[in-house]
């Protein structure tokens, strides 16, 4: 129990200093180039370390495919990875997801995870922005 208490507190410590981590480098990335590079930068670094993550796990455990990796991780990896790494981008939480149903032969999964969260992931926000414009403002404005 105590165990599990712990690995969850190091979660959401590492989850706060991904998040802050990420604050930082698309800030100074935007402010030298232009703010759309900042997201792209955070989201790329991220997925490239989460692929050194992975790479480091299968050397140790041997496993080739990443769900047997995953389920071989030590406490210590998941906090990187699904902490600060989560906290960092969600974006190589994505690309992982994405990698692994497309390794366990799950194509349409693959398929319809990635281009379901790209394509529909901008109108959701767009509907979010309307309910909250339409609905939240004017009742916080007191009108």
């Amino acid at each position: 129990m105590h165990a599990e208490l712990y690995l969850f507190l190091a979660l959401c410590l590492g989850g706060g200093l991904g998040a802050m981590a990420r604050a930082v480098v698309s800030e100074r990335v935007a402010r030298r180039l232009h703010p759309a590079w900042g997201t792209l930068v955070v989201n790329m670094t991220g997925c490239f370390l989460l692929g050194v993550a992975l790479g480091l796990l299968v050397g140790r455990t041997g496993a080739v495919h990443l769900s047997a990796v995953i389920a071989q991780t030590p406490p210590s990896a998941a906090v990187f990875m699904l902490g600060v790494l989560g906290g960092y981008t969600t974006v190589s939480t994505l690309a992982l997801n994405v990698l692994t149903q497309w390794q366990a032969g799950h194509r349409r999964a693959a398929y319809t995870n990635a281009l379901g969260s790209v394509l529909s992931g901008p109108l959701v926000v767009a509907l979010g922005v309307a309910i909250a414009a339409h609905a939240f403002v004017p009742w916080l404005a007191g009108g």
